[in-house]
């Protein structure tokens, strides 16, 4: 029976898709974190891969480890650059009344429904606005009286005779 695959081909595949893959979860590791995942990437090249199969994968485990210090060094999580970020996400509304409504949301105002687990995240913000003027038509031979002016005086504080 012909074997497709055999245990070395296997190993480096697994840990092909293991260093691959770790750098999607590295932007939560801390560098403590960072250094064991790469001590048990290491390990496991030392303990199963043999001979080039092993220089190889020594060499994806220190390329993946450069790679998450790169991403880590150039995301700032800083919480006013993460507020920034947000308000400037904004800017992609060009009438500014629903710009003004995105960033007041940014800013935390308004309600949050929702969370990613359940699929995702709804931000709302009611706002009051004015009814527009209606006209009403009059009924054919009604008129409007003409305003009456106010008084110029201010009225008088004096009790009215009797």
């Amino acid at each position: 029976m012909a074997r497709f695959f055999h245990w070395p081909a296997r190993a480096l595949a697994g840990l092909t898709t293991l260093v691959l893959l770790a750098p999607a979860g590295a932007h939560a590791q801390t560098r403590a974190g960072d250094a064991a995942l790469s001590a048990d990437e290491r390990a496991a090249c030392l303990g199963e891969a043999p001979g080039a199969a092993r220089s190889i994968c020594l060499r994806e485990v220190a390329a993946a480890r450069a790679s998450r210090r790169s991403a880590d060094a150039r995301v700032d999580q800083s919480p006013e650059a993460l507020a920034r970020n947000a308000v400037q996400r904004c800017q992609a509304f060009t009438d500014t009344q629903r710009r003004h409504i995105c960033e007041r949301m940014a800013r935390g105002e308004g309600e949050v429904t929702g969370s990613v687990e359940a699929g995702g995240v709804l931000r709302s913000l009611e706002t009051q606005e004015p009814a527009p003027p209606v006209e009403v038509p009059l009924a054919p031979g009604v008129t409007v009286p003409a305003p009456v002016p106010a008084p110029l005086s201010p009225p008088s504080a004096a009790p009215p005779a009797r």
